[in-house]
């Protein structure tokens, strides 16, 4: 789930389950790694609070290997 600083959930891409990954970025165009969706968020959190002037971060759901849609 993306969390932007006004609680917009714009970046948001889906809302899947515990099995599923998520990678976390932010608008310097870094990766900050694919976890589940809990830790995911625990990063995201992380990351806002260490870079206070980001414009964003962002959680994109990670499609499963051999998912087509």
């Amino acid at each position: 789930m993306a969390k932007e600083k006004d609680d917009d959930f714009s970046c948001e891409m889906a809302t899947n389950g515990k099995n599923s990954f998520w990678r976390v970025d932010d608008s310097l165009g870094r990766d900050h790694g694919t976890y589940d969706r809990a830790h995911a968020a625990d990063v995201q959190d992380r990351v806002w609070k260490e870079n206070p002037d980001l414009e964003w971060v962002c959680m994109t759901l990670v499609p499963a290997v051999g998912a087509t849609h």
